[in-house]
């Protein structure tokens, strides 16, 4: 049933007029290695441009918050303080800064 309820939410989201197309989203990919599984690239032009993506999304984002778990999150880049805070806190964010 929680997959159903994720797949259903998945199926919104690349069509939302909210998180599509808007400025600064450089990439946004979903993928799937097996039913229930999904990993999504986002790449956005600065941390500005996600928290606007974020902020665009929320609604959506607490959908899928509801019947998914976040097993992993990555954050490359220079991360402003919302994504500062975000990372610490949840368990499975990770950041990374840019080396060269």
């Amino acid at each position: 049933m929680i997959i159903e309820l994720f797949a259903e939410q998945v199926a919104l989201y690349p069509d939302n007029p909210a998180v599509i197309d808007e400025e600064g989203t450089l990439t946004y990919r979903w993928f799937s290695d097996a039913p229930g599984s999904y990993t999504v690239l986002e790449e956005y032009a600065d941390a500005d441009a996600s928290a606007a993506h974020n902020k665009a999304g929320r609604e959506l984002l607490a959908k899928l918050n509801a019947v998914a778990t976040i097993a992993s999150l990555d954050i490359y880049g220079e991360l402003n303080d919302r994504l500062k805070g975000l990372v610490e806190a949840l368990p499975a964010a990770k950041a990374h800064s840019e080396a060269i």
